[in-house]
């Protein structure tokens, strides 16, 4: 039994996003318990010392950018009926930018725009790409490659379909929780 659900990509808009957007939201909380049970639970001592990481190429490193992997995903998913739009996120950007300056806040409602979208799904590929130099090359890692050369790095484009490219990061995530677990 594979540790995601199918995820129907949209094909009429908002009318059947809801349809991709729920399995979506529960893939991505499996993948955070899968960070968190690698990761561990918090020590009970929340003013003590907190443990010491071992060096930057280590299991530990990897999770926390396996977290900001899942953190970014979880917050673009609801935020993926949204289109990635060059024109659409400068203007977003602005109006996010100017509701930062005005309130000195950014709530739920202000982030559901492109810009914010493009950011966190961006925020994704960057660890994404990262994280795949520390794993040698097998079958596996592969199919991680294939998943990155699907991913749209450019901020370039005049628009991009934001569902897909959330599942190839999440897919891509899976792979790579899958290929550290084996090191384990």
């Amino acid at each position: 039994m594979p540790d995601y659900e199918e995820m129907p990509l949209p094909q009429r808009g908002d009318e059947d996003f809801p349809l991709w957007l729920v399995p979506a939201r529960n893939n991505i909380q499996r993948q955070l318990l899968r960070v968190q049970r690698m990761l561990g639970q918090p020590s009970k001592d929340r003013n003590g010392a907190p443990p010491r990481l071992p060096p930057r190429d280590s299991q530990p490193w990897i999770l926390l950018w396996l977290l900001g992997v899942g953190f970014s995903l979880w917050r673009a998913v609801f935020q993926a009926s949204h289109a990635l739009e060059r024109d659409r996120n400068f203007e977003d950007g602005r109006i996010l930018l100017d509701a930062i300056i005005r309130n000195n806040a950014a709530v739920y409602q202000t982030e559901l725009n492109s810009w914010s979208l493009g950011y966190y799904l961006g925020n994704a590929r960057f660890r994404l790409v990262e994280i795949r130099k520390y794993f040698v090359t097998n079958d596996r890692t592969r199919e991680l490659d294939a998943l990155l050369s699907k991913l749209d790095p450019s901020t370039e484009g005049t628009t991009s379909d934001a569902p897909t490219e959330w599942a190839n990061c999440f897919h891509a995530m899976r792979i790579a929780l899958d290929l550290l677990e084996e090191q384990l």
